[in-house]
């Protein structure tokens, strides 16, 4: 491995499969820490935040690691729009990991006149699901994050079909990200191995 400039792992069927650690895993990371070798753990989950995922790979056995090893499908979301517009607002339906990733990138939270309304992980109330079809109706850009985007590894059918819906509110195409789809370009983080960067598909 001394060719390797740095891994970009994935998690759930890679190093575990939901609670259980997969067989050499442990010992797999545990020799990357101490070869010094850089690698980040990528995730289409958009409901952790990295200090969440660190406690559970801890719990499963791996230590050594901490919150800068691991890259979201929130934290690729939060930064794409930063980066590519800035003063930006959102409306967000998610958990912790999608509405702290957004908070650290500096897009505030907004349920008057959003930007964008941003659809991550976590469970919904009707009254929010109509809020935020009334502001995709009034102007607001629908995006969709990791494991809400249709036809992708580990996406749920039934949420999925909520995302749909609220694309139909909007005209034009929604903006959905996910792990599964080819990264537009990689860049280099300075405590970590590369990491995939603002990649995007326009669907409808």
């Amino acid at each position: 491995m001394h060719q390797t400039k740095g891994l970009l792992i994935d998690m759930d069927g890679v190093i575990y499969r939901e609670n259980q650690l997969l067989p050499k895993a442990a010992e797999f990371i545990h020799h990357l820490i101490e070869t010094s070798t850089p690698f980040v753990f990528v995730t289409n989950n958009s409901a952790p935040t990295p200090e969440d995922l660190v406690v559970k790979l801890n719990h499963l056995g791996i230590h050594g690691i901490s919150s800068r090893h691991f890259y979201t499908a929130a934290m690729n979301t939060a930064e794409f729009l930063a980066e590519n517009h800035p003063c930006c607002t959102a409306f967000v339906m998610g958990d912790a990991g999608l509405t702290l990733a957004l908070q650290k990138a500096g897009i505030p939270n907004d349920s008057i006149r959003p930007t964008y309304v941003v659809v991550g992980e976590g469970m919904q109330s009707t009254e929010k699901l109509s809020q935020a079809h009334e502001l995709i109706e009034k102007g607001a850009r629908l995006v969709a994050t990791g494991q809400l985007v249709p036809g992708q590894k580990g996406s749920d059918p039934s949420r999925c079909r909520s995302t749909g819906r609220l694309s139909g509110s909007q005209h034009g195409p929604a903006r959905l990200f996910s792990w599964q789809a080819e990264p537009l370009h990689v860049s280099a983080r300075p405590t970590a191995a590369a990491a995939p960067h603002g990649r995007s598909d326009d669907g409808g």
